[in-house]
């Protein structure tokens, strides 16, 4: 809602009085309205009517300005308005606008209880933290030059909608019962109304269940949406596309401040003057634009927009849309817009600050007294002149001792970090943290093993041992502790060691899918189908190289799963050889390999082809010439890092199989495979996983092969139960086995 100045006077020449309406003595400076009364439903306060009047020998001239609050939806934030176009403040005799008249004025309100804070310019709507305001300042634009003038106090009581916690007309509700109600929208048509129920059960067929289970909450939709790709629904690409559009215009039926991904109809005109300074960054452009259009529906100019605004818009977006990452979008919207006015003069100059999204769960170094990093980095050296492992005496040889690999070196690092951050996190002052012996006692052990709880919400898990059992090594084999600390140390760590075997819960519910054989048909075939579409296409392009890569490496972790780190590390060469007849061999060394066993084995003739067309027409698009990679990064000289190449293949997996798998389940899925083939062959995995005993492989991969034996099982009680009497079979021979008893007991 938006008030135009239409009295007579807002369009004087800067510097003329304006002479107050006669209603008004001239004396008065502010005119408030009436007190507010308290509305009956909701505690709502609300006032009738409201005017603001300025009279004062300056620059800068208002006059009176009526706002009628009482028009004002609920869920509409309170706007005051002052503002003159500069295209109607034409100057006569053939001026140009902004000459020598008024080109625009604001006024700027400030929060009445935090006068510390940064004033809110507001020509428009107002969202303040307060239930009250105060005008602090006019600021008048006559041509390119800004005069603030310092008026008295006006203030009045009003709740703001986007700042006060408010429920949610769609908490609790299920899509249900949105497409029972759907018809008493009389603005909707029948045909429209048939696409919404159908766009809403196609949401719910996506995510496995029925409609009246769906919730329509958008902060629970946004949870099950995540991730979700067409080919996981079982849709098209286009399909899944119109039927988020429909669930969004469905949800903004009931709450009227949903906010759609797209906002339809253009920015306000003081809005797309600055969106047509952008230049071609298109996440820029974005992010800026939908930006404006949520500022246009809450009449919210750019001289308007503060930190504040920003914290609105992030509240909004979590609670009110399905934007899959509100604290992205919102951080993205201060980042874009403090680029933007460094680089154009003509955008609002106001600083925002920009959210650190970051979960950190290390502090570095610095943070800690120089004799703790000391100590760190000598137990790392000693960690890689010995093997912690074995129990030895003081007098053990130094020359049988063992050299962990630089990884395993990189990762004790890390988990000290993390261990040393979960003690600040526990309260602990990292003053005090002068050593490893000051940072592993009993009681910060305890410490951490309460705060990773917290994060997890599990009370034994794999990586809370992970962190039990460094501490072991550390206060046993490299402080020596006394035997009482390693005791203690001992609970500690079966307190927390997970009480079954096998797959991890996470890990069992992924690998479900590929129960389905058609699913588990789609992923074997993926490389080639990716292969296809990428020769369709033509010229290889950057793009079609990446798409190429992810097939190559799909197409190598279904025959040989390798680790990420080797995966990524491959060397056409040196751990990728070709062999004479065309074909390829992956070759890793012990000193290579997580557990030190080596691996050695060869590709698929399909694999092999699909790798020297990648090599050779579409990898030199990806990497600098020369370098020796199989999957080259973006850094000369240096391979795709791990998070990449694992996002690349979770991304194709999921977008084009629609199943969620990362490179190391394709581990699993080999072990599903041969043990639902060979029931029971766990040595087979064991050599295939390169793991060091049969025992691992059982422990790890025990129950998979459960499945496949009870349908071996059905499938005999299926046959005895259709076996013919009258043919040979198991069934004829148990009645045959019974009248034989019967007739023995009988004589």
């Amino acid at each position: 809602m938006s008030t135009k100045i239409t009295s007579p006077h807002a369009f004087l020449t800067a510097g003329q009085m304006v002479k107050p309406p006669p209603d008004i003595p001239p004396e008065r400076r502010t005119v408030p309205g009436p007190k507010p009364a308290i509305a009956a439903e909701g505690g709502r306060s609300r006032q009738s009517s409201f005017e603001l009047h300025v009279a004062q020998p300056i620059a800068a001239i208002v006059a009176a300005i009526p706002v009628d609050f009482a028009a004002v939806p609920d869920s509409a934030p309170v706007n005051v308005v002052a503002e003159v176009c500069s295209g109607a403040a034409a100057v006569e005799n053939g001026g140009s606008p902004g000459t020598g008249r008024l080109a625009a004025v604001s006024v700027v309100l400030i929060p009445a209880a935090a006068e510390q804070n940064a004033p809110i310019a507001a020509e428009c709507a107002v969202s303040v933290p307060v239930a009250s305001f105060e005008i602090a300042e006019v600021v008048a634009t006559p041509g390119n030059v800004t005069q603030p003038l310092a008026l008295e106090t006006i203030s009045h009581e009003r709740r703001s909608p986007n700042l006060v916690a408010v429920d949610n007309s769609l908490t609790g509700a299920k899509l249900a019962a949105l497409a029972k109600r759907l018809s008493t929208f009389t603005e909707i048509s029948s045909a429209r109304l048939r696409e919404m129920r159908s766009a809403l059960n196609t949401i719910a067929k996506g995510f496995g269940l029925p409609l009246d289970m769906v919730p329509a909450d958008p902060v629970q939709l946004r949870a099950l949406l995540y991730g979700l790709t067409p080919a996981m629904a079982g849709v098209s690409h286009d399909r899944w596309v119109n039927s988020r559009s429909l669930l969004c215009n469905v949800l903004g039926h009931y709450d009227a401040r949903f906010l759609p991904s797209r906002f339809k109809g253009a920015p306000a005109p003081a809005w797309g003057g600055l969106l047509a300074l952008l230049g071609p960054d298109k996440g820029m452009r974005f992010e800026l634009a939908r930006f404006a259009r949520y500022c246009t529906r809450y009449s919210l100019l750019p001289v308007g927009v503060t930190d504040q605004v920003i914290a609105t818009y992030l509240d909004d977006l979590m609670h009110h849309s399905l934007v899959n990452d509100p604290a992205r979008a919102a951080r993205d919207v201060a980042r874009f817009w403090n680029a933007a006015a460094k680089a154009y003069s003509a955008w609002p100059q106001q600083h925002l600050t920009v959210a650190d999204n970051l979960v950190r769960r290390s502090l570095p170094w610095e943070a800690y007294p120089a004799s703790m990093q000391v100590d760190a980095e000598a137990w790392v050296a000693w960690r890689q002149n010995t093997d912690p492992s074995q129990d030895r005496d003081d007098d053990d040889d130094e020359d049988e001792r063992k050299l962990i690999r630089p990884a395993t070196a990189e990762g004790d690092m890390k988990n000290l970090r993390i261990y040393l951050g979960a003690l600040v996190e526990a309260g602990i002052d990292p003053a005090v943290l002068v050593d490893l012996r000051a940072a592993f006692t009993i009681s910060n052990i305890k410490a951490v093993r309460r705060v990773i709880r917290a994060r997890t919400s599990q009370e034994r898990s794999s990586y809370l041992t992970k962190f039990v059992a460094m501490t072991k090594v550390i206060g046993r084999h490299y402080l020596k502790l006394p035997p009482e600390f390693v005791k203690r140390i001992i609970v500690i760590a079966k307190s927390v060691q997970p009480t079954n075997d096998g797959m991890t819960e996470k890990n069992k519910t992924r690998m479900r899918p590929f129960e389905d054989r058609q699913v588990l048909k789609q992923l074997i075939r993926l490389p080639l189908k990716i292969r296809d579409e990428v020769l369709r296409a033509g010229k290889p392009t950057k793009r079609l190289a990446q798409q190429l890569q992810a097939a190559v490496a799909i197409n190598i972790l279904l025959v040989n799963p390798l680790r990420i780190r080797n995966l990524a590390e491959l060397r056409i060469g040196q751990s990728l050889i070709a062999q004479r007849d065309g074909s390829f061999a992956i070759s890793l060394r012990p000193g290579e390999v997580k557990n030190s066993v080596a691996i050695e084995s060869g590709l698929t003739n399909s694999t092999a082809d699909m790798i020297h067309l990648y090599i050779g027409k579409y990898r030199p698009l990806l990497g600098a010439p020369g370098t020796d990679w199989l999957f080259p990064g973006q850094k000369a000289g240096c391979h795709k890092t791990f998070d990449g190449l694992r996002d690349q293949v979770q991304k194709a997996a999921a977008k084009r199989a629609g199943v969620l798998i990362n490179p190391h389940l394709f581990r699993h899925l080999m072990a599903f495979i041969t043990l639902t083939a060979k029931l029971g062959d766990y040595a087979s995995v064991a050599r295939a996983l390169g793991h060091k005993s049969t025992a691992t492989a059982f422990r790890y991969y025990t129950g998979l092969e459960t499945k496949a034996f009870y349908r071996e099982y059905v499938a005999i009680v299926t046959a005895i139960r259709d076996d013919d009497d009258d043919g040979p079979g198991a069934f004829k021979a148990l009645q045959r086995d019974k009248r034989e008893r019967a007739r023995k007991v009988r004589a």
